[in-house]
């Protein structure tokens, strides 16, 4: 059976545009339904292919090094064609004065033919030139620094990362912890109930549980709202949809227990990223002020030229019986510097300021990274001590909610009482995992100044 032509041509519109969506949608990035769950290192490793910023970063280093094959081109053979017609469709007139070649009058005259074309091939070749030399070798600067710079980029993602990262353990710790609290007071208030019921306790025991029970229930919802944001931030920083569901691996314990050792080593400036940069452009501040003194020195050109010309009275260019006529050139030319009203002079010295600029802030950097790692490890040793003392608290407030719970049950204490020891409780099991945020946060800072992250 034959189809019909409009029901062929239907089926192959339809063919391509499902062939194109299926192209579309292979290329195109959509969150995964699945949850994918990331350690630190993966969580950083990701960061370093997705994050905005270090592909920026990386592109730049791209577009410096073409500016580097820019510069190496300069010194290589330039070759170029050029073909011109032109139609002179008024011819200049030309006197020729009287006398000049017999006449009695001047005479007007013309010269050339209505239709001239010209087609040339010029090679020009760089020989001597000191700027081009000393801007070969500034060229390995110029890849140092933005290859510095991608490192400092993605040393401040990596801090980023692992800040936003113990972030959202600390909100899904405070997530999990209110939601074991609540299943603790859910079940005392269920016995306190069952009390009531039996004329054993009084209503207001009750109600101060329910209200107890009421607050917790409104600081889980608090929490885990705040775990959600939490997590969509570190996905932001990683360049990752925020559709898509993603899973922390470990706990903020573990994260401890894996970030114990505290033996960072000896500190030295020039670990740091920074001070490569600032020595780097030092040095490419150096290659600029030479170049401002290759100024002063010959620079040599040698070029090579040749072409085909015709002129014609009528457009017949393409008649292969009608003559070209061949001209062609070779040379140098010499450059010579001799007087330039010391301007040259003056944009050295700027170079050689800029230079003693940059030497300046190299010393001050030095004291400065040295005072930031200071602060960082006063900072990470204030952590320690917080973290000790909060450990100890929540030893001590869990105990006390234990002990209370269990005279409660035995009409030996309050719900006053109990109320007030879960509130403690909470509270310092708040600052427990604070204390754990800050003590590894600070270790990272601690890492950035020594310049180990």
């Amino acid at each position: 059976m034959k189809l019909p032509t409009t029901l062929l041509q239907c089926l192959s519109v339809l063919l391509i545009t499902m062939a194109t969506f299926a192209s579309y949608a292979q290329t195109t990035p959509v969150a995964a339904t699945d949850t994918v769950t990331f350690t630190l290192e993966q969580a950083q490793a990701y960061a370093f292919e997705h994050n905005v910023t270090i592909k920026n970063a990386n592109l730049e280093t791209r577009i410096t090094k073409m500016r580097t094959v820019e510069i190496m081109t300069t010194g290589l053979p330039q070759i170029s064609a050029s073909l011109n017609y032109q139609n002179n469709f008024k011819l200049p007139v030309s006197i020729i004065p009287a006398g000049a070649i017999g006449n009695p009058q001047d005479l007007e005259v013309t010269f050339g033919t209505a239709h001239t074309s010209t087609f040339k091939f010029e090679v020009s070749q760089l020989i001597l030139d000191g700027r081009y030399f000393i801007g070969l070798k500034a060229n390995k600067a110029f890849m140092a620094i933005s290859n510095d710079q991608v490192d400092l980029t993605e040393i401040e993602v990596r801090q980023q990362i692992a800040t936003s990262y113990y972030n959202a353990l600390v909100a899904e710790e405070s997530r999990r912890i209110l939601e074991g609290n609540i299943k603790n007071i859910e079940r005392l208030q269920y016995e306190t109930s069952e009390l009531y019921k039996a004329g054993l306790t009084e209503e207001l025991s009750v109600d101060r549980l329910t209200l107890a029970l009421s607050n917790l229930r409104s600081k889980y919802t608090e929490a885990s709202f705040g775990a959600e944001l939490a997590l969509n931030v570190l996905k932001y920083q990683m360049g990752m949809v925020l559709e898509q569901p993603i899973k922390l691996s470990g706990t903020l314990n573990e994260m401890l227990t894996l970030n114990a050792d505290t033996s960072f080593g000896e500190f030295n400036y020039e670990n740091r990223v920074e001070y490569g940069l600032l020595q780097t452009q030092l040095e490419i501040r150096k290659y600029d002020a030479q170049q401002v003194r290759a100024n002063y020195f010959p620079s040599l050109v040698g070029f090579f030229g040749y072409g085909f010309n015709a002129q014609r009275q009528s457009f017949n260019f393409f008649d292969m019986n009608q003559p070209w006529f061949q001209s062609g050139y070779v040379g140098f030319q010499l450059n010579v510097p001799i007087f330039d009203s010391y301007k040259n002079g003056s944009v050295y010295q700027q170079k050689r300021l800029d230079m003693l600029k940059i030497e300046n802030n190299i010393e001050n950097f030095k004291i400065q990274a040295a005072l930031q790692f200071k602060n960082a490890l006063n900072d990470f040793k204030n952590a320690t001590l917080n973290f000790e003392q909060q450990k100890r608290s929540l030893e001590l407030a869990q105990k006390i909610f234990n002990k209370v719970s269990m005279m409660n049950r035995e009409g030996l204490s309050s719900s006053l009482e109990l109320a007030q020891a879960e509130s403690s409780l909470t509270e310092t099991q708040a600052n427990y995992t604070n204390a754990i945020y800050k003590l590894l946060v600070t270790r990272v800072a601690v890492e950035k100044a020594m310049g180990k992250l």
